[in-house]
């Protein structure tokens, strides 16, 4: 009897050998996908998208129950479906209709994932960050097995992340870190023995190569400009080459914790509790560096960078309270500050617009200016993404919605 695996194979192929099963790849490249291939939208983690957003007047399109404990992953989208990893599970819903398609439990826990191509089956699937690594599932999910749970369609498993007894006893565990998609690979920090970033084939697994960072955090990597920047535990800003996994540089910082990084070819961002910098992606030269006073009074700044070329969006907190403060790409200097956001989930740029997750929903503000354009949402966001012009929100509570707009 072929194997599950064997059988999803078949099956593609029998689905249309001309969609790719001999091994021509689909017509998919996640720095320029339309739709929300991966958290924080892209390989440098700009969570910037050229969709034009609901601009103007958005409504609740629908609404979805889900289930909610600490961290929920920003939805992934690409054409109807939209996939959401849960604290039990790992789910697909039609993206216009918020209906559930699928949905697979295995370890519980799923979280992060990113979508790439499979030129072996002609489609594009998830690689999902599970309790103990990472698993390329199939979009169908798997098969219907009568009288039994659905069957389970990995078509690669890395395991990455090492507990220790007592934790297993515990029932508590290492998190994978987010997997970054990039020109066929997918990066990843790796914690089973000594910390390493690896580079795996997208779609079979095989390891590319493997560099020990050993102060590495257990944070999202960024991939732009033939580079990968890694966040450490008081050792600056790493950058390695993508093709090969050699050092190329390091950038100092004074904090003991840098988070994770946004990087464009023109510069890569990063900040720890006390200063926002930016070094040159070629050389790790220092470009400018904020700290509180130049950024409104911001300080831990916890929450992961937004940009859009022209400006660098942080969130922290101010003496009176959390607040968002735009400052200039190229020099740092102060553009604007807002009292608004939710600290840990970054804002969303598109088209000119800011979307803010916050206690209340969701808030649009003007980028250039910070100027409020609406509220709307129900209760606070804990993970946001922008496609076309509707906005996917998730909640602490376990609510997956959907704001539909105009451009």
């Amino acid at each position: 009897m072929p194997s599950l695996r064997r059988r999803g194979f078949l099956a593609a192929c029998a689905a249309g050998v001309a969609a790719g099963c001999l091994g021509a790849p689909p017509e998919f490249a996640p720095a320029s996908a339309d739709g929300w291939p991966m958290h924080r939208r892209d390989p440098g983690g700009t969570n910037h998208t050229d969709s034009p957003g609901p601009r103007t007047d958005p409504s609740v399109a629908w609404r979805s129950e889900t289930s909610a404990m600490f961290d929920v992953p920003a939805p992934l989208v690409h054409g109807d479906t939209l996939y959401l990893g849960t604290f039990d599970r790992f789910s697909a819903f039609d993206a216009t209709s918020g209906e559930r398609r699928w949905h697979l439990s295995e370890n519980g826990q799923w979280l992060d994932g990113a979508l790439v191509a499979a030129p072996a089956y002609g489609d594009v699937m998830p690689v999902v960050a599970t309790r103990n690594g990472y698993a390329a599932i199939a979009p169908s999910g798997g098969v219907d097995v009568p009288g039994r749970q659905r069957a389970f369609e990995a078509r690669w498993k890395r395991t990455t992340v090492e507990t220790d007894r007592i934790d297993r006893l515990l029932g508590f565990s290492q998190r994978a870190v987010p997997p970054v998609a990039a020109d066929g690979r997918v990066y990843v920090v790796a914690s089973a023995g000594e910390a390493a970033v690896t580079a795996v084939d997208a779609g079979t697994g095989a390891t590319a190569w493997t560099t020990p960072v050993p102060r590495a955090t257990d944070a999202r990597v960024a991939v732009a400009d033939g580079r990968v920047f890694v966040p450490t535990f008081g050792d600056g800003l790493h950058a390695l080459d993508a093709a090969s996994g050699e050092r190329r540089w390091t950038g100092p910082t004074d904090g003991p914790h840098v988070y994770p990084p946004t990087a464009t070819s023109e510069g890569v961002y990063t900040h720890d509790r006390e200063f926002v910098y930016a070094f040159d992606p070629a050389s790790g030269d220092e470009l400018w560096r904020a700290d509180g006073e130049d950024a409104a009074g911001l300080s831990d700044t916890r929450t992961p960078l937004a940009t859009d070329g022209e400006r660098v969006y942080a969130v922290g907190s101010t003496d009176d309270g959390t607040a968002v403060v735009a400052l200039d790409a190229d020099t740092g200097a102060h553009r604007w500050a807002r009292a608004v956001g939710t600290e840990e989930v970054p804002p969303v740029v598109a088209d000119g617009t800011l979307y803010v997750p916050d206690d209340d929903g969701v808030v649009a503000l003007d980028a250039a200016t910070g100027e409020r354009r609406w509220v709307r949402g129900d209760g606070r966001v804990a993970s946001l993404s922008v496609v076309g012009t509707t906005a996917y929100a998730t909640t602490m509570d376990g609510l997956l919605y959907a704001l539909e707009g105009s451009a």
